[in-house]
């Protein structure tokens, strides 16, 4: 197990761990269970009592003692920091780059040893010209031999001495890329000296540190804690896949009134003010029965007794002057279609 994987560095340079509170654990549970592990900065329960926990330890050697000493916890499980392969990756292309970079710059010098080899070239090739020029311009080799003799010694001291220098050169630069090898490989042995330190000092904390913790809940409660959780659940996800709501709702068949014959200016407000001594449920909006200029609406009781007396009490009811409602059950009206 990667003790890392299970802590976090947070924005306050504190040390994070988190667990689901899958058994409804109080805070001063927790917190009296972790303090064992070291000092801590601060803690936080997000969602419900059942929602995540996160512990805030003040020193990493704390989170790497809380991490093995929870490791076979039967009631704290604690859960993996998502963003640590995240971190890794993103070292990993820093890696790259700096490869792509030496790589470059590789072939830079690559490119400046050859432009310096082609430069001596055509010096040498130079020189040589001027020197056929020279033997063929000698009329008088008697007379300019020791001249030519002199100034091709001078030549000669001056091209070697060039040569010499540029061989020094190169020397110097290959010295100094030698050099510069040997401190990017100091440079790698010191980071690796750095990691093995650090995985030394994570190591070091050994079996003798880590703290036996209660369990603080048997496995009966837990079992029981966790079948009622699951019931609960299950009863809340049922009700959310019929109805969309938390709560069972109770079904019933309501009775159903047409109000017709509505004034213009009236509208349901209205029709319910009118019936609300049979605590009418509900009522439509007002409707328009074309081709007839007949407004009309439903209005539905919760039994068959409110709604009759409704029918009884106010069909034909004098809603003004030479306006009187319609008011009439389904069954009635269908009754009145078919004697028809």
């Amino acid at each position: 197990m990667e003790v890392e994987h299970f802590y976090q560095v947070t924005r306050f340079n504190d040390y994070a761990v988190h667990f689901r509170n899958q058994y409804a654990l109080s805070s001063t549970e927790i917190i009296n269970m972790f303090k064992d592990f070291g000092e801590i900065s601060s803690s936080k329960q997000t969602g419900d009592k059942y929602g995540l926990f996160f512990v805030n330890f003040k020193s990493e050697d704390s989170a790497i003692r809380a991490v093995k000493s929870l490791i076979n916890h039967p009631t704290i499980k604690l859960r993996m920091n998502k963003y640590y392969n995240a971190s890794k990756n993103t070292k990993n292309d820093n890696s790259n780059e700096s490869k792509k970079y030496n790589d470059t710059k590789n072939t830079k010098n690559d490119n400046s040893n050859e432009s310096k080899v082609y430069n001596d070239t055509n010096s040498s090739s130079g020189w040589n010209n001027s020197m056929d020029d020279q033997e063929n311009s000698n009329r008088q080799r008697e007379e300019n031999c020791n001249s030519s003799d002199k100034q091709f010694n001078a030549v000669e001291t001056n091209e070697s001495g060039k040569m010499l220098n540029n061989q020094n050169t190169h020397d110097n630069y290959s010295k100094k890329n030698n050099n510069h090898v040997d401190d990017d490989d100091n440079d790698v042995q010191s980071v690796a000296v750095s990691n093995s330190e650090h995985d030394v000092r994570k190591n070091s904390i050994g079996s003798n540190d880590l703290i036996d913790l209660p369990e603080l809940i048997s496995v009966s409660e837990r079992k029981m804690i966790l079948k009622n959780k699951i019931e609960k659940d299950l009863i809340n996800s049922d009700a959310v896949k019929t109805n969309g709501l938390k709560k069972p709702v109770e079904v019933f068949e309501a009775q159903e009134i047409i109000v017709a014959n509505i004034e213009e200016h009236y509208g349901t407000p209205a029709i319910l003010h009118l019936l609300e001594k049979y605590e009418p449920i509900c009522a439509s909006p007002i409707k328009l029965c074309k081709p007839y200029p007949i407004r009309y609406c439903h209005v539905y009781f919760n039994n068959i007794d409110q709604a009759e007396s409704v029918e009884r009490d106010f069909d034909e009811y004098e809603w003004s002057e030479n306006k009187k409602l319609i008011v009439l059950r389904v069954n009635t009206l269908a009754a009145l279609a078919l004697k028809v």
